[in-house]
């Protein structure tokens, strides 16, 4: 119809117009009032009379005025009710139809470096600033903030965009990873829950501001569905010449971490690329106070290890490895926290005096001055103090009792470990009754003991070495490790716990050595064998364990594991919303201790993914931004909403009734 203004009205709710009807109820009203009275005319009121009639016009038209307004009340109420839309198909003098615009912010720690005068994050932040400027009359708006959790900031369509700037200003980034897969499916989900709801009619945006790092992005398959009832938009904020060095690992190596001994510490630094060709600093800080400074020649690019010693009073420390300054200053700073003890207290726990006598031995062998080792011979762990020992071994231990096995609960939950050697005098009914509940929260949930092997030769398995008990003997293998002769075992089954590793097999792919990591950092370890050679009955010999080379070194690194796994905490998997940086550990509401959140080293490198491996609908030509249009046939939107401007005028049309009416009451 050219530029010609054509209006087609459409309802949501067509049905509801038929409250109209309702209208004829103050026309039928009005009209009764209007009966034909029989009127007689008597000389007292002529003059009465006379005077009325000078004014009876103008009052009819304010009585035609209210009935009008009464009625139009009535009609506005009803298409109120219908939920009128303008077709957006009409050629309607409208800008555009509003928009509903979900911002997405990757708030990963990468959104922490260097971009011209500020961050990849301030330019963000100041981009999506702009679409809030830009906004129309009508468009809402949704935020989400990406990082180890996708927080849905404003998760109810507000139509404020000045309430979406101040919660912007409001942001910060997190030092975590970012799971954009996660975040692009969280966001289609929603888009439709909002259709499925009719919440939103008009046009959807998704703009993701983000600074396509590489390894984020990479984990988002190309095949990977966006919502195709909207537009979608990527907002590169990225910056390719970016200076930023690393530190990728610093740890602590296995040991008893007795005070006043050297502690043997390990760090390996990433140069950046960009970065010159001068040596590093690097410096070695104890309790925020710097304990050593070297200069490392690292090429640029490259990667070196840097190894420290140091000894360190008793109590707990938090040490940590730095770097100068670049382009992203939150991964140039890496920290440990070690608990370090006067002298570590071990307990060799059983009824047999030669099970008790060999472990004892193994670990008093060159350990003089660090492990404080005692001989209990006892068969109830009740009568023991909980807090008495560091480490128990529990050598060839026979039925366990109930009130046992709640003491070896109560002390594995304060943070200290155990080892149980399995001897002939277990009894596996009332093993599998405590270590087989099959609930992750019980410490002692380890496996369940299903026969007792046939007397033959069984070859160890190291299972590649790969646990830090087994790992020290992968570069002696004349240590006799795998050589121990082993004749008789308990075949356990063990739970389904991802917190449970095999350190040790044997047979047909049964586990010899069982490890369980517990949330308190403690370490349950169960040998499915006798630790006394002749352990069984008359003599029989079980194995040839604790008279082989292997013994003393498997002894003593299995104490030394779960010890540095208590004393050196360190969280680096960037799960967390946390920012890095040291944290206390709170138990009974007191502090027992600290732990440290490292930055993820995935964030650290900064390289940008290629547009071409983008997800199909993200790819675009232009590096400024990447943009996939809607597809039509899926838009399912009805029109512009007028139930707001009818509700308007229907307020309106009830104070102007209100007037009249009062005007008519004084006349």
């Amino acid at each position: 119809m050219g530029n010609e203004l054509l209006f087609l009205g459409l309802f949501t709710s067509s049905w509801m117009l038929l409250w109209a009807a309702a209208a004829a109820i103050p026309i039928v009203l009005h009209l009764l009032s209007r009966r034909q009275r029989r009127s007689i005319r008597w000389a007292a009121v002529q003059f009465v009379i006379a005077a009325q009639q000078k004014s009876q016009r103008k009052f009819r038209l304010w009585q035609w005025l209210l009935l009008a307004l009464r009625v139009l009340a009535i009609v506005l109420f009803a298409i109120a009710l219908a939920d009128p839309v303008i077709d957006a198909s009409a050629d309607v003098p409208l800008d555009r139809r509003p928009r509903l615009q979900i911002l997405v912010i990757d708030g990963s720690m990468s959104m922490k470096a260097r971009r011209d005068d500020g961050t990849r994050w301030s330019d963000a932040i100041a981009a999506a600033t702009r679409r809030c400027d830009d906004a129309h009359p009508g468009d809402g708006f949704l935020l989400l903030q990406v990082g180890a959790q996708n927080d849905w900031i404003v998760d109810t369509i507000t139509y404020d965009p000045v309430e979406m700037q101040q919660t912007l200003a409001s942001l910060q980034p997190t030092d975590s990873e970012t799971a954009f897969g996660l975040a692009i499916e969280n966001v289609s989900r929603r888009i439709d829950e909002i259709n499925s709801d009719r919440l939103w009619s008009g046009d959807v945006e998704v703009a993701i501001f983000a600074d396509l790092q590489a390894l984020s992005w990479r984990s988002v398959p190309p095949q990977t569905k966006l919502s195709p009832q909207a537009s979608w938009t990527i907002v590169d904020v990225g910056n390719r010449d970016v200076d930023n060095s690393h530190i990728d690992a610093f740890h602590a190596d296995p040991g008893f971490f007795v005070a006043q001994q050297p502690l043997q510490l390990h760090s390996r630094i990433a140069r950046s690329p960009q970065s010159g060709s001068d040596p590093m600093l690097v410096q070695l800080l104890v309790d925020d106070v710097v304990r050593e400074s070297r200069r490392i020649a690292i090429d640029p690019g490259a990667r070196s290890d840097v190894a420290w010693q140091v000894a360190l009073p008793a109590g707990e420390h938090v040490l940590a490895v730095k770097i100068p300054d670049d382009d992203l200053n939150a991964d140039n700073i890496r920290r440990l926290v070690v608990e370090m003890r006067s002298q570590l207290r071990v307990a060799c726990i059983g009824a047999d005096a030669a099970a008790t006598r060999f472990v004892a031995t193994a670990l008093r062998s060159g350990t003089a001055g660090q492990l404080d080792v005692q001989q209990i011979a006892s068969q109830r762990l009740s009568q023991l103090p909980p807090g008495g020992f560091d480490f128990i071994v529990l050598c060839d231990w026979g039925p366990l009792r109930s009130e046992d096995a709640r003491w070896l609960r109560s002390y594995l939950r304060q943070g200290h470990s155990a080892m149980l050697w399995l001897g002939p005098g277990i009894d596996p009914q009332t093993f599998n009754r405590e270590f087989s509940s099959g609930d992750p929260g019980d410490p002692l949930s380890i496996g369940r003991i299903e026969s007792l092997a046939d007397v033959d030769q069984y070859p160890i398995d190291p299972k590649g070495y790969s646990h830090r008990i087994s790992k020290p003997f992968q570069s002696h293998p004349d240590s006799g490790l795998i050589t121990t002769p082993i004749f008789r075992y308990w075949k356990i089954d063990p739970a389904a716990d991802s917190s449970i590793e095999t350190v040790l097999g044997i047979g047909d792919g049964d586990p010899l050595l069982l490890s369980k990591r517990l949330a308190s950092g403690a370490h349950l370890l169960v040998m499915a064998t006798a630790v006394n050679p002749q352990a069984g009955a008359d003599g029989e010999a079980w194995n040839a364990i604790a008279l082989w080379p292997s013994f003393i070194p498997l002894m003593q690194e299995s104490v030394a594991v779960t010890q540095t796994e208590t004393g050196a905490a360190d969280t680096t998997d960037g799960s967390t919303s946390r920012d890095a940086g040291v944290y206390p550990v709170e138990r009974d509401g007191k502090t027992v201790g600290r732990f440290v959140i490292n930055p993820p080293v995935a964030e650290s490198d900064l390289a940008m993914i290629e547009t071409s491996q983008l997800p199909e609908r993200l790819r675009g030509a232009d590096d400024g931004a990447v943009e996939a249009k809607p597809e039509p046939q899926a838009l399912e939107t009805t029109g512009v909403p007028l139930f707001q401007i009818v509700l308007a005028c229907l307020i309106g049309c009830l104070v102007a009734e209100s007037w009249v009416s009062r005007r008519l009451r004084l006349r």
